[in-house]
């Protein structure tokens, strides 16, 4: 089975149109729009992280895995992505999005995916995000010519404890688990899978009450994410399951 963004047109398209660079410059004019709307300096509002094409070997376990092998639900072989500093600019950025990204000047395909919907209706009536990791973003997939990336909107607190606090450590062991069917899970895999996941949503239940009161995440508050990483760890290990080692990168 061929893959979108790996076969020899999208190669030869993406090297034609710049499609890294297109999809870092999409996420540069967001930051921009948003920061010129808050009147306020670029370089305090937020930042642009480019991530390049996705690895095949990824994508290869991610449409069969999660996407039962539609081809056509993979729409992150391209990214880029913007981090707000302060709720407040990803919130304009999603009121600017809307559903059809006119706001923001931008031809979007397909449904946009606000990760924080559910953690704000869940707030609404003092209640807490009862599945899935807790990692909160926006994902939509803008249109480019004869190709497409997916953009991605993070909040700075999240970030943080999604590197720092450890929050993607846990991610790791739980796609460990998840890049197999699921019917064919063992008790102990299952169990492994929503502790960390419950453990994961306390790590980013912390870091979302900061982002909500525009506060840095505070020295005790990291240590508190790592002790629930550290704790997951430790459970998931006492179990038999590890994450993947990364591969080490050759040196040219």
């Amino acid at each position: 089975m061929g893959f979108p963004g790996f076969s020899n047109k999208f190669r030869h398209d993406v090297a034609r149109t710049g499609g890294p660079r297109q999809a870092e410059l999409a996420a540069e004019d967001i930051l921009r729009t948003v920061s010129q709307k808050l009147e306020k300096d670029q370089k305090k509002v937020g930042e642009v992280k480019a991530a390049g094409l996705k690895k095949q070997a990824r994508s290869k376990e991610k449409v069969e895995k999660k996407y039962g092998g539609d081809i056509k639900r993979l729409n992150d072989v391209l990214r880029a992505s913007v981090i707000f500093y302060h709720k407040e600019g990803l919130d304009k950025a999603r009121e600017l999005l809307g559903s059809d990204g006119s706001g923001l000047n931008k031809k979007i395909e397909g449904q946009v995916k606000d990760r924080f919907k559910d953690r704000e209706k869940a707030d609404k009536v003092n209640s807490v995000l009862k599945e899935g990791s807790g990692y909160m973003d926006v994902q939509f997939k803008v249109v480019y010519g004869t190709i497409s990336f997916e953009i991605q909107l993070h909040v700075q607190p999240l970030i943080k404890a999604k590197g720092e606090g450890g929050g993607h450590d846990l991610y790791n062991i739980v796609r460990t688990i998840e890049a197999k069917p699921k019917q064919t899970w063992s008790k102990k895999e299952e169990e492994v899978v929503k502790t960390l996941n419950a453990l994961s949503r306390q790590i980013y239940d912390i870091a979302w009450q900061a982002a909500k009161a525009d506060k840095e995440l505070t020295e005790e508050e990291m240590k508190k994410m790592k002790e629930l990483t550290k704790e997951g760890v430790a459970y998931a290990l006492a179990r038999g399951i590890k994450p993947k080692k990364k591969k080490k990168k050759k040196e040219e």
